[in-house]
């Protein structure tokens, strides 16, 4: 349940984000069963995780990779203390057979673009990008190491480009470093994210426990 808590938060941050940078970018656009944690979210289809990603959407300004519809997979991995502190060769994430194949599928497609997008969350649920992988599929086993018999995924010994982009010091105009903490969003004209409560907890989250 907490690591279901820790994922829906990742995801509200990074969808505040999209909506800023991505023209008509909505509630359509975020495939995944965490969107029913937003109070303003329409009701989800049974079978939503089935896509393998949390958003798709067109990309036509080329945020990741223009004129290409891109799938676009958040994992999010609490860490104590400051995000500002938190590291890509930490982070440690499940994958599920869906985004997988989804994964494969994208690394030889002409149309598709997959992105994946680590999350770091600390305390106070701070949250901060810190690394984005682009094709990842293509990045196995050289740069990332997955664990077929859990599909567990992390940095290989020795990573580094072309393909995976480790944010250490994030530009003012996109989500690493972005704090979700306070009265309003450095970056974004301080302007509160929709589905984040004043409380500093996301909307359909309890109020008692802890990310983990």
């Amino acid at each position: 349940r907490n690591s279901k808590r820790t994922g829906v938060l990742g995801e509200l941050y990074v969808f505040t984000w999209l909506q800023h940078l991505v023209e008509g970018f909505g509630f359509e656009n975020w495939t995944s069963s965490c969107r029913t944690a937003h109070p303003e979210a329409p009701p989800t289809s049974p079978d939503i995780d089935r896509w393998g990603c949390d958003f798709y959407f067109r990309d036509s300004v080329g945020l990741f990779c223009r004129d290409h519809d891109v799938l676009l997979e958040v994992k999010s991995m609490r860490f104590p203390g400051d995000v500002a502190d938190a590291r890509a060769s930490e982070f440690c994430c499940r994958l599920s057979s869906n985004e997988l194949a989804a994964m494969r599928e994208a690394s030889d497609s002409e149309t598709e673009y997959y992105v994946m997008l680590w999350v770091a969350i600390g305390d106070n649920m701070q949250c901060r990008v810190v690394a984005i992988l682009r094709q990842p599929h293509r990045l196995i086993p050289r740069q990332l190491s997955l664990q077929p018999t859990e599909y567990s995924a992390s940095l290989s010994m020795g990573y580094g480009p072309p393909g995976l982009v480790e944010m250490e010091d994030p530009p003012d105009t996109g989500p690493p470093g972005l704090s979700l903490v306070g009265g309003g969003l450095s970056g974004l004209a301080g302007i509160m994210p929709p589905g984040l409560a004043t409380s500093q907890r996301p909307p359909g989250l309890a109020t008692r426990g802890s990310l983990d």
